[in-house]
Parts: structure tokens; sequence; C-alpha cells
């Protein structure tokens, strides 16, 4: 299959991958596009209601996390990309000190062993302060980090990659699905070369990957998740 010719909508309740064949496959750990993590502490997925939630299964630790990672690259170096999922964080109450809710984008470079990432998140914290907050790493070398407060409760989170520049965008839309997307720009860095390069080459490719973690709290399925997932490989 070639990566340019790829576009995966993928509506958590299924996923319809549109080729020269266009076919359409349960989304579940059995459809074989998915690797589901154990996670870390309490944490847990579940595909419910349609959405990928998140719980804590009624305990907690001090970090309780989940990881669901596409099989699949989203694209390669030379080409061009975006990733997009709508993002739930519930009224739920916070604990312990510290306090920590988020659901998280990441795209990471696989071709080196000191991981290259960009995470996009919307989360909430102490005094129930909500934000969107944009980071990015080359091995253990931050990128920077940025941040926009809001009072969102759903919104949808968007990671882009240009082929012919080597920028990666990390944007947001705080009113959530609808039929008008008004995307806001958090954060970009250029990976080509200088400080911010991933030293990658044409052929190495991008993983993707949805993270929800929590400390301290208690969280009920419903109470955050991830719907609507995008991928689209724009090709060169």
């Amino acid at each position: 299959m070639k990566m340019r010719s790829l576009i995966l909508t993928i509506f958590l309740s299924g996923v319809s991958i549109l080729t020269a064949n266009e076919t359409l496959e349960e989304f579940s750990v059995d459809s074989g596009l998915w690797k589901w993590s154990k996670g870390g502490g309490k944490g847990v997925y579940a595909v419910q209601n349609g959405r990928l939630e998140f719980s804590t299964n009624r305990g907690l630790t001090k970090n309780d996390s989940a990881t669901h990672y596409l099989k699949l690259p989203i694209g390669r170096y030379d080409e061009s990309w975006e990733v997009q999922a709508d993002v739930y964080l519930g009224t739920f109450v916070l604990g312990g000190k510290n306090p920590y809710a988020g659901l998280a984008l990441l795209v990471g470079n696989t071709s080196q062993p000191a991981r290259d990432f960009m995470r996009l998140q919307l989360r909430k914290g102490e005094n129930e302060r909500r934000a969107f907050n944009a980071d990015a790493y080359q091995g253990a070398k931050s990128l920077g980090s940025e941040w926009n407060d809001t009072k969102a409760l759903m919104a949808t989170l968007k990671i882009s990659f240009d082929g012919r520049t080597k920028t990666l965008t990390a944007s947001y839309d705080s009113d959530g699905p609808g039929i008008a997307s008004a995307f806001v720009t958090i954060h970009s860095i250029n990976i080509r070369s200088g400080p911010e390069s991933w030293q990658m080459r044409d052929t190495d490719v991008f993983e993707f990957s949805l993270v929800s973690q929590t400390t301290g709290t208690v969280v009920t399925f419903g109470d955050m998740y991830f719907d609507n997932v995008v991928i689209r490989n724009l090709g060169k």
C-alpha cells in the first residue's frame, strides 16, 4: 500500500480506510490496526458509546495512564500528513497533590533510538485550570512548550506535518466538532536542520498514538474520551 494514497477516517465505532479498494473494519483490537497498551497504574481504555473512553477502574495511583498506538505509520518524512481527534475532558474532581488529567495526541520519529516527539493535549490541573498544551522533544532535549488557557470541555486537536518545509504544527479548535472549524496554532517546529532537527531521512516514518493520563484521581468511563479520529496522508 502506498502511503500517499492512504486516508484513515477513524470513528471510534469503526475504521474506514479509503484506498483504491474501499473497505470498512470494526474498530477493535481485532481489526489489526491498533496496539492497545496495558496502561500505567490503574489506567485502562474501552471502546464504548462509539468512543475510546478512559477509566482508572474504580481505583487510583500517583500516575494512571493508557496509550493506544496506530500500527500503520501516518506518513514518511518526504510526505505531508495530518492527524486530528475530538477530545472530551469532563468536570470530574481531581485529587491528590499536583492534580492532573489530560488527553493527548502524540506523533513521533521511529527511526531514532532516543525518541523524538510532538505532543498536543487538552488538560486540567490545580484549581481546575484548563489549558491546551503543546510540547516537543528531540530525545531528552526540550524543543519548547506552549500554553493557552481555555474553558472548553470538548475540543478538536490537530498535529500536521508539511513534507516540503519539514514543519510540524500543533493546533486546536476550542469549539470542538461542528460544521465550521477554526484551528488556532499553538506550537510549531522545523525538524529539517539546526537545533530542532530530528535527523530524519526521506524514507523514515512517523508514528501516532492517543494518550490519556491522570494523577491521584478516580476516573470513570465517560469522564474523558477520544472520538472522531481522522488521519490524512496528503502525499508529496
